[in-house]
């Protein structure tokens, strides 16, 4: 199985279809007329239909557009800096090129209830009374509730539907976007915007269950 920087997040979910996107200005264009006289409401309609992007600078714009089509309260959560580690002082600016590529989470991120978002990072999840719930990174989820220490998140992936979990902060490398060569170290949640899947390099587009799957040459 590609891993979540090689594939869409949604290869086996059923609840979602994708869309390719190879002119985001003319799809999001396209879909959006689409979803407002069939559905009303282009933000709700792009909860349940995710689309399938073909770069960074594409899952961020068009993410940028659909989230601020979302009419519900708006979350602004900050990472939180680390200063050291075990009394260790640590290198919290680090170029990117030193780091493998991956989907990061931004020092900044903006949730709203109802937003789609996926894990960018493996995550446990334990209530008193319940047993441990193992959350794999690129598990998609909808906002539900957020505070300063946890997103509130309902399942939406295949097994795990409906489920509600818990989402803490952790430290790992951050994006900020008006520094697109190096990556923060910060307390931050582990989330990134669903609208448009994780980016990849794709040539081909392939059925699977009923929705449009994008499938690496």
């Amino acid at each position: 199985m590609p891993s979540l920087n090689n594939r869409p997040d949604d290869l086996l979910d059923i609840w979602s279809r994708g869309y390719y996107s190879d002119g985001i200005d003319r799809v999001y264009g396209d879909l959006a007329l689409v979803a407002a006289r069939l559905y009303g409401d282009t933000a709700e309609y792009f909860s349940n239909q995710s689309l399938i992007i073909q770069n960074n600078d594409e899952r961020r714009s068009i993410n940028t557009k659909l989230s601020n089509m979302h009419c519900s309260k708006t979350f602004v959560c900050e990472a939180w800096l680390v200063d050291e580690i075990e009394g260790v002082p640590i290198m919290s600016t680090i170029p990117k090129s030193l780091l493998l590529d991956k989907v990061r989470p931004d020092i900044t991120i903006e949730l709203k209830v109802g937003m789609p978002i996926i894990l960018t990072k493996d995550c446990t999840h334990i209530r008193p009374g319940e047993e441990m719930v193992y959350m794999k990174k690129g598990s998609r989820l909808v906002v539900v509730d957020v505070d300063e220490w946890v997103v509130i998140a309902r399942g939406i992936s295949p097994g795990k539907i409906g489920r509600t979990f818990n989402i803490g902060r952790t430290m790992l490398h951050c994006d900020n976007i008006s520094d697109k060569d190096n990556a923060y170290l910060r307390h931050q949640f582990p989330v990134v915007i669903g609208y448009a899947n994780a980016e990849g390099c794709w040539d081909k587009v392939a059925e699977f269950r009923g929705g449009s799957r994008i499938c690496p040459a």
